[in-house]
């Protein structure tokens, strides 16, 4: 990550930055006076349509995060999700998320600043299988800051490494990207094409997608983090390792093998989902987060998959 001084954006200069960097924001209910001026920033994320920056302060190292559309000319969607994110700060609690500060605008743009916890963006460890230990100590956290979010009524929709700051000394866990969280129990997406799909499609529950006679609920973001565990775990998406797997396993089988995956997989998560649901209804829903919890451990059968490298002759 290149740090960069305000106003000096990845694409060249953000006019809001620029502009920003010449004010004095007025103190919130969340923080005092935000001197812009002092603050290096670098750019540790972008995502899709928005970028995120973290920024220091060079005179008291008081840190804060910025998250502004990518492009030049914003699509109305980008500067919704800037709006709708800083519309459900005072839902939103400092010790499992970062708190929106302000939404600033000028000319037809918007960025949004927000308390920065600390810790490091989670996606920064995936790409390679993470030790048990380490994991279990980030899904621990990841489980109640998203039973805390549950808890205020709202839904993510999502869930997924880059909107996930962690600590690896402590397992603190804080979410980040709200700009698509919902406030309804339920809600009933319309069939949208994938590309105007809000959320990411790799760790998008079905339902999600509107076609599913199915309407979102907590369920969708379990799904969403069911998926971050395995890639966390294995290095990989879902998906992408059942293919990989399955052209290994029976070469020259690759679409049997991997539909037959599939097929199981929707399967299982189908069933699961409904009994989770009949679980929730007898119980509680902090209930069957506390039975989520020891889900992680089912990864210990990967141990028992055998060996598919082939050895050196």
């Amino acid at each position: 990550m290149r740090p960069i001084r305000l106003g000096a954006g990845p694409g060249g200069r953000s006019p809001i930055l620029e502009y920003l960097s010449s004010r004095v924001l007025a103190p919130t209910d969340h923080c005092a006076l935000i001197e812009l001026s002092t603050y290096v920033f670098e750019t540790p994320r972008e995502d899709g349509e928005l970028v995120l920056y973290r920024g220091l302060s060079q005179d008291d190292g008081s840190r804060l995060l910025a998250v502004e559309p990518v492009s030049e000319h914003p699509s109305v969607r980008s500067l919704d999700q800037l709006e709708h994110e800083y519309s459900i700060r005072e839902e939103l609690d400092p010790d499992w998320a970062a708190q929106p500060i302000t939404l600033e605008r000028r000319d037809g743009r918007k960025i949004l600043l927000l308390e920065d916890p600390g810790g490091e963006l989670l996606d920064r460890f995936v790409g390679r299988p993470m030790d048990l230990t380490r994991f279990l100590r980030f899904a621990l956290g990841l489980v109640t800051a998203l039973g805390k979010l549950h808890q205020r009524g709202l839904i993510h929709k999502d869930i997924k490494p880059a909107n996930i700051l962690v600590n690896s000394a402590t397992g603190a866990v804080w979410l980040t990207g709200f700009g698509i969280a919902s406030r309804l129990p339920r809600e009933r997406q319309s069939p949208e094409p994938p590309e105007v799909i809000a959320g990411t499609l790799a760790y998008m529950a079905p339902e999600q997608t509107g076609r599913m006679n199915r309407s979102i609920d907590s369920r969708a973001d379990l799904y969403a983090l069911g998926v971050t565990f395995y890639q966390l775990l294995t290095g990989a998406l879902p998906f992408q390792a059942i293919l990989v797997y399955a052209q290994e396993l029976v070469p020259g089988k690759v679409g049997l093998i991997s539909g037959l995956f599939f097929g199981f997989a929707f399967g299982i998560a189908g069933i699961g989902s409904a009994v989770f649901g009949q679980l929730a209804d007898r119980t509680s829903i902090e209930y069957v987060y506390w039975v989520c919890s020891f889900l992680p451990l089912i990864g210990l059968l990967t141990g028992f998959l055998p060996n598919l490298e082939r050895p050196e002759r």
